[in-house]
């Protein structure tokens, strides 16, 4: 556990990502299709995965129309997500905090894998 009183930690855009990852499953798209679609490359989906950079309002809105969502119900469920991470030992922070606690050689901030936060969102939204 870190000086803030969490073990772990994620970002609001990661949370996104997640759910995204999860709609594209639940319609039978692959995340290359989705790519594809939604003209998010891999490898800025993958630094989003990763805590190191923010999901922009352009990339959520191309997500969100790819898989024919309401970008507001996205933000919706991400925030009802992370409303109850802390009750799970998760905190939300800024991807540049990562960065710079990571460029300090501070490692307080263990930065959930996304396997973690993804089965962390599937037990919350049940």
């Amino acid at each position: 556990m870190n000086a803030n009183g969490f073990s772990h930690a994620t970002t609001f855009s990661m949370i996104i990502a997640q759910l995204l990852a999860l709609e594209c499953q639940n319609k039978g798209l692959t995340l290359k299709d989705f790519f594809e679609k939604s003209g998010i490359s891999q490898p800025t989906w993958s630094r989003i995965m990763r805590g190191q950079s923010k999901m922009s309002l352009e990339d959520l809105k191309n997500g969100c129309d790819s898989l024919e969502l309401q970008m507001s119900m996205i933000i919706d469920r991400a925030e009802t997500i992370a409303k109850q991470l802390p009750k799970e030992d998760v905190k939300i922070v800024n991807p540049k905090d990562i960065q710079a606690d990571q460029n300090n050689g501070d490692l307080t901030k263990f930065v959930l894998a996304s396997a973690a936060l993804a089965f962390l969102i599937s037990k919350l939204m049940k």
